[in-house]
């Protein structure tokens, strides 16, 4: 008989000639060779009929046997040939050991900010994506962005293997991960491996599937351009491509490189019906009782015309603190609203909402228009902004030498227009015993301030038709005087210039004055005066289509350009400068006179550097009274004045400087960050580093350390990277502890750009063809098993790391099966008389 051991080799290796053992990427293989074995043919034409009829020739004489005897020791016989053969075959046992290369599947997944959307999708395709995920389904499906739908599908990718085996998209990711390694990737520009799909933030600005699939397969494909181990992508997105390289000609060098690209899509392929509420920044702090003036630009696709309302509310957070996180209430105050009809496709409407917010803080407001019948993304119909309403107000000298009528009415408005706003006046002609004019509460001047301390005390310094003389009892004190007052608009300080037909700005040649200008005077005095003073004229427009805040008196942009050409009562008389000098912003210019530079200019401001100077050419809108009263005139100095403060009001603490480039950038963008710090007598201090404070949108502060830039004592920067999308605060505490009174802040927008939420419905024809130029396959999301089809018979390949040769024959066991079945039949024969 044949030992059990090799009976159940034998039988294992000719009925199973593949064993496989897998652990981990090695695969054993075991087969039945034959060393020195002829061709089949003769074995089964030649060898075993010969034994055959051996056996049979050398018994078939036996005629004293029976037959059952006779075929006993032909067996016995037949065997013990059949083994000697068997072995004169060498049988052996060939074991190989083989490493299995798993190849990569890469999921890329659309993490561009349309992956945040939120859809209401239609019943039908709602019915579809409810029956694909069963109890994974949410219940109303506009409450999940397309990011979250993607992460419920595919069980949160990755890390999780319960979840992804529970998911609805199991049966891909299972199929896929027997014969690949599957990973994951987020892509907006570029592609970046994630462990999970709770990575994605879909805050890309743009969408550049041409540029990410070209990086990918630089950074993994095999050298010369191969595949390598990654074998196919899959792409998920809702195909708008709004930046970047052709998606088509990247999923072809994909092609080219034998690694096939499948597309799945997600999104709601129906035609958008959505409304888009937007706008600039609008103020960023007001002071209290201040009009705020929100302007919202709205934008809409696919609805009808029809009437609606923005609505503003919101709640203040001064009683929190500043640290406290910026939560919004469930019931946040109501503050105005305004109605307007929504525009058509391809047009955007403006609206304003105009409130004075009576108590000081920090406010979260929300600006908000419910929800169009059958609109796709109600989600966009919303728009937040921060607001200080700071308790300061704006602190004005204004110094005349005798009480023109300019002065006179002046005065009024500046103590009348605005609560926020307190003056104090200064008439040089005034004996010492006239009271200064002042707002209540004020005290009357009783000198210039002189010193450093005083001046800075303002936001705002109007000087008038003042001779230079009056400003000192020497010309070192004067000197100083208008030194101080530079020094002041350097530090953020605003001030205006009113001509006079005395001392302004003629007088001021060759001195501190002359250099802040805005425009450039005649430096050989009244030579190019114009002929035409004494004649009536109206001041006109700079940019009639877009005027300045200033001398935009009426909203509508027609009739604030026809209030200033013929409504308001005309002048007689202005001071003629050449030009404006560089970096000036001309606002109003004359009707008709000119010179070489065009016509003259009648107001201008520039920045000085981080100060504004305005200058005005005219001293006569007292006249604007007759028959207005104080309709235009009042608005328009308080604009003005409000202009000249608004570098100073933005600054807490003028021994705090902190700038930012940008006050409205795309998410994503770096942020550089400026600080100057001064000691109490305004020198630079001389720490190595500034610590200040980033508050995001959703209210957290971190803390941020700029480093002092080389060779620059008490000035700091660093770039600050921005990433969602809201309003961030940056904020310079007293001592650098948070809680305590904030000495500076400036606030930033970060917005997604329009490219990339003006357009995001799902685009199904992109995306189909990009997987038919990549040779793969489209799916919709509840569809996605289908693509399994597509990974047969593809996978790794098999390299060798071993290989063994065990033979059967050659071994003890062999001779003594063989003399044991000789010796049985040997026993039979004696026993039976044949010997």
């Amino acid at each position: 008989m044949i030992p059990g051991a090799m009976l159940a080799d034998l039988t294992r290796l000719l009925v199973n000639p593949l064993s496989t053992q897998l652990q981990g990427q090695l695969e054993t293989e075991e087969h039945l060779r034959w060393l020195d074995a002829p061709p089949a043919w003769i074995l089964g034409l030649v060898l075993i009929p010969a034994i055959v009829g051996i056996c049979w020739w050398t018994y078939r004489r036996e005629a004293g046997l029976s037959l059952a005897k006779r075929w006993t020791l032909a067996g016995l016989r037949g065997l013990a040939l059949l083994g000697i053969l068997i072995a004169s075959f060498r049988p052996a046992i060939e074991t190989t050991r083989n490493l299995k290369e798993r190849t990569e599947v890469h999921i890329l997944v659309d993490d561009s900010a349309s992956m945040g959307r939120h859809e209401s999708y239609s019943a039908e395709l709602a019915d579809l994506l409810r029956e694909a995920m069963g109890s994974k389904a949410p219940k109303d499906f506009a409450s999940v962005s397309r990011a979250e739908l993607v992460s419920l599908f595919l069980g949160g990718g990755g890390s999780n293997a319960a979840a992804m085996a529970a998911a609805p998209g199991r049966k891909l990711l299972l199929g896929l991960a027997k014969d690949f390694d599957v990973r994951f990737f987020r892509f907006w520009d570029r592609s970046e491996a994630i462990n999970d799909l709770s990575e994605l933030r879909s805050k890309g600005p743009s969408t550049r599937i041409g540029d990410s699939l070209d990086l990918h397969l630089v950074q993994h494909a095999g050298q010369g351009g191969g595949a390598g181990r990654l074998d196919s992508i899959i792409l998920i997105s809702d195909g708008r491509s709004n930046e970047g390289l052709s998606p088509l000609e990247s999923a072809r060098r994909l092609r080219a490189a034998q690694i096939p690209l499948h597309c799945i899509a997600v999104g709601d392929p129906d035609k958008e019906r959505n409304l888009i509420l937007s706008g600039p920044a609008g103020p960023k702090d007001v002071l209290q009782d201040e009009e705020a003036v929100f302007e919202l630009h709205i934008t809409a696709s696919g609805l009808e015309s029809q009437d609606a309302r923005v609505t503003l509310t919101g709640f203040r957070k001064s009683d929190e603190g500043d640290d406290a996180p910026l939560h919004l209430p469930s019931n946040p105050v109501e503050y105005a609203s305004t109605g307007f009809v929504v525009p058509r496709k391809g047009v955007t409407r403006s609206v304003k909402i105009i409130h004075h917010f009576d108590e000081p803080g920090d406010y979260i407001l929300t600006f908000k228009v419910a929800p169009m019948p059958g609109e796709t993304n109600p989600k966009d119909n919303v728009t937040r902004r921060y607001l200080r309403v700071d308790p300061d107000k704006i602190r004005v000298l204004y110094l005349e030498d005798q009480p023109r009528w300019e002065y006179r009415y002046m005065k009024n408005a500046l103590k009348r227009v605005d609560k926020s706003i307190q003056l104090q006046a200064f008439l040089f002609d005034a004996s010492r015993n006239f009271p200064q004019e002042k707002s209540e509460g004020l005290e009357s001047l009783v000198d210039l301030p002189r010193t450093k301390a005083e001046l800075f005390k303002y936001h705002v310094i109007l000087i008038g038709d003042v001779p230079p003389k009056k400003l000192g009892s020497s010309e070192e004190e004067r000197r100083r005087w208008l030194e101080l007052v530079k020094d002041f608009v350097e530090h953020g300080g605003g001030l205006g210039l009113i001509a006079g037909e005395n001392a302004m700005p003629g007088a001021y040649r060759d001195t501190a004055i002359e250099e802040l200008l805005p425009v450039v005077i005649d430096p050989y005095g009244d030579g190019d005066l114009p002929v035409s003073i004494g004649k009536e004229f109206h001041p006109t427009l700079e940019d009639p289509h877009n005027p300045h805040p200033i001398v935009r008196l009426l909203d509508d942009i027609e009739s604030n350009k026809r209030l200033w050409e013929v409504g308001l009562p005309g002048m007689y008389w202005y001071y003629p400068v050449l030009r404006a000098k560089a970096g000036g912003t001309v606002l109003l210019r004359h009707e008709f006179d000119e010179n070489k530079y065009g016509r003259r200019v009648l107001l201008a401001i520039a920045p000085y550097p981080k100060g504004l100077v305005a200058f005005s050419a005219f001293d006569s809108t007292w006249r604007w009274r007759k028959p207005y009263g104080e309709k235009y005139m009042d608005p328009y100095w308080r604009k003005l004045v409000r202009t000249l403060a608004e570098n100073r009001l933005r600054r807490m603490d003028d021994r705090v400087i902190l700038n930012v480039d940008r006050n409205e950038v795309d998410i994503g963008t770096r942020i550089r960050v400026r600080v100057q710090l001064f000691d109490q007598d305004f020198n630079p201090v001389t720490e190595e580093d500034c610590k200040i404070h980033l508050r995001d949108p959703s209210g957290k502060l971190k803390s941020i350390h700029l480093p002092r830039q080389q060779g620059q004592a008490g000035q700091y920067e660093a770039l600050v990277s921005l990433t969602a999308a809201g309003v961030y605060s940056f904020l310079v505490y007293r001592d650098a502890e948070p809680g305590s009174r904030p000495l500076a802040r400036e606030d930033v927008i970060v917005r997604v750009p329009e490219r990339e939420l003006s357009n995001a419905t799902l685009d199904e024809q992109a995306l189909i063809s990009l997987a038919d130029a990549g040779g793969g396959k489209f799916a919709r999301l509840q569809d996605m098993d289908v693509l399994l089809e597509a990974f047969r018979d593809r996978g790794g390949g098999q390299k060798v790391v071993d290989r063994r040769t065990r033979q059967i024959w050659d071994q003890a066991w062999t001779v003594l099966l063989l003399i044991l079945i000789l010796a049985m039949e040997w026993a039979l024969r004696k026993k039976w008389n044949l010997l």
